[in-house]
């Protein structure tokens, strides 16, 4: 099918070799002995996750469904990091049984895990709050600090380690300390790495040999959109890393760096198109009705600019009269009045019957796309080749995951 029906989803296959080629030629540079592990919950795709678990990326998942969806797509059972605050029963006992990564979020799923395990043999990772860790000016999680993992300074992980200690079948092989941050700096991957050498030396836990440093990194879009120099390199970020873990006695032949990539992995090779519908005016301003929302690429309703990631494809063969078809607000197909994408100091020009794409939204967007008031959820298409494109059939529950 040559024209999809808008609103639409168009993820781009060669695009995400790409992006994970760049992540892992810098990542072994710097420390051979890593894996890089995809957060499943950023966007999970079916034709997404075939992709990338073909690449000898691990699965990052926070749910049942997420773990069993992996696996469906080519992840291997054990190569999957089991994270979340909330593990049911069967996700723990499944992970158990396979051998895959648990990282822990409280002393009471410690106690879970030894009733479940029932004897057998469990290396466990333990997230730690990054409270003490990073800035919380710097933290994306607002007031309060993050509400993830044990707390150094509350004595929850004294209690954790002395629990384990007196269990023979369990033992703490992985620290996992992951942080959203809001600059994204390559300046808090060092803290993490020194509160990370902190903890394992201060409470002498020799059986470490994964550090899991999370995600958060900066999106990588330097080959696009004008965007030279907004975030680190690859190289940034794990030469910071790298350095550091030398710095505090730790090597490659004796620690596993795991990453988990999520946004930085998928956000550019998925792009959003709509179609311009009518136009009104309202105080002045021009407005372009079209037929998706910014729900859709904007879920949460926090992004300040859309500068440089939309491009209209013309109806028709751009001709002298089409320069009054300037436009400064997109108005979404919801009953929200909040659903609008300001373009003023830029105006867009459109005109109804136009395609607009937005470019780089692979990041928590499908999988945060309600159907509001109007219309389904987009549809996903899928290009595996240049001008072959098919579409993704998705499983009926895969909305319900999260």
């Amino acid at each position: 099918m040559d024209n999809p029906k808008t609103p639409y989803f168009l993820v781009d296959e060669a695009r995400i070799v790409v992006s994970i080629q760049s992540i892992r030629s810098s990542l072994d540079r710097y420390w051979p002995n890593n894996a890089i592990s995809y957060s499943v919950k950023t966007n999970s795709i079916p034709c997404v996750l075939k992709v990338i678990s073909k690449l000898d990326v691990w699965a990052e998942v926070v749910s049942d469904a997420e773990y069993v969806l992996a696996q469906e797509c080519g992840f291997s059972a054990r190569q999957s990091i089991c994270n979340g605050p909330i593990k049911s029963d069967s996700f723990l006992k499944s992970a158990i049984e396979s051998g895959a990564l648990i990282n822990v979020d409280s002393v009471a799923e410690v106690i879970r895990v030894m009733q479940i395990a029932a004897g057998q043999y469990v290396k466990l990772g333990v997230r730690l709050n990054a409270n003490d860790a990073i800035d919380s000016s710097d933290m994306m999680c607002g007031d309060g600090g993050s509400r993830f993992g044990v707390s150094e300074r509350d004595g929850e992980l004294r209690c954790l380690l002395d629990l384990v200690a007196e269990n023979k079948n369990i033992s703490v092989s992985g620290i996992h300390l992951h942080c959203n941050t809001k600059g994204r700096r390559k300046e808090n991957y060092a803290r993490l790495v020194e509160y990370f050498s902190k903890i394992v030396h201060q409470y002498d836990i020799k059986s470490i040999d994964v550090f899991d440093i999370g995600g958060s990194f900066g999106h990588d879009f330097d080959k696009q959109g004008n965007m030279f120099g907004l975030w680190p390199s690859w190289d940034d970020y794990f030469s910071t890393i790298a350095n550091e873990l030398s710095k505090n006695g730790f090597s490659s032949r004796a620690l596993k760096l795991i990453i988990e990539p999520g946004s930085s992995l998928i956000s550019d090779a998925m792009d959003y198109y709509t179609t311009c519908l009518s136009r009104k005016t309202i105080f002045g301003k021009t407005w372009m009705q079209i037929d998706g929302s910014r729900i859709h690429i904007d879920p949460h309703f926090t992004r300040k600019s859309f500068l440089g990631t939309i491009e209209c494809i013309a109806n028709l063969p751009v001709q002298k009269e089409r320069s009054q078809y300037f436009c400064s607000v997109l108005s979404g197909n919801t009953c929200l009045e909040k659903d609008r994408i300001y373009v003023d100091g830029h105006p867009l020009e459109c005109s109804p019957g136009d395609k607009l794409r937005f470019k780089r939204v692979g990041a928590y967007t499908y999988g945060l796309s309600p159907c509001m008031f109007i219309t389904p959820p987009p549809e996903i298409w899928f290009m595996a080749k240049v001008g072959e494109m098919t579409r993704e059939r998705m499983p009926q529950w895969i909305g319900k995951m999260h």
